[in-house]
């Protein structure tokens, strides 16, 4: 991931995530930073990503989204 431009921000184990929604209540929370969504569909693209994608798939249940933009202050 990272050779191919992305950018994981580490979890803190003492920050619980918070959810909004009833329907959705992640153990965990993993934020991955990219310049740009093209890069991240190159990403997702390659066969690199599929095979551990095809991994995760099999071994867990997961969500994912994409943000357009994040400002951190």
């Amino acid at each position: 991931m990272v050779r191919s431009g992305g950018m994981a921000f580490e979890e803190d184990p003492d920050v619980k995530v918070i959810p909004l929604e009833e329907d959705w209540n992640p153990n965990r929370l993993i934020i991955i930073e990219w310049d740009s969504i093209e890069e991240l569909q190159k990403f997702t693209s390659s066969d690199e990503y599929k095979k551990v994608a095809l991994l995760r798939e099999k071994s867990a249940t997961t969500k994912s989204i994409i943000v357009r933009e994040y400002l951190q202050n």
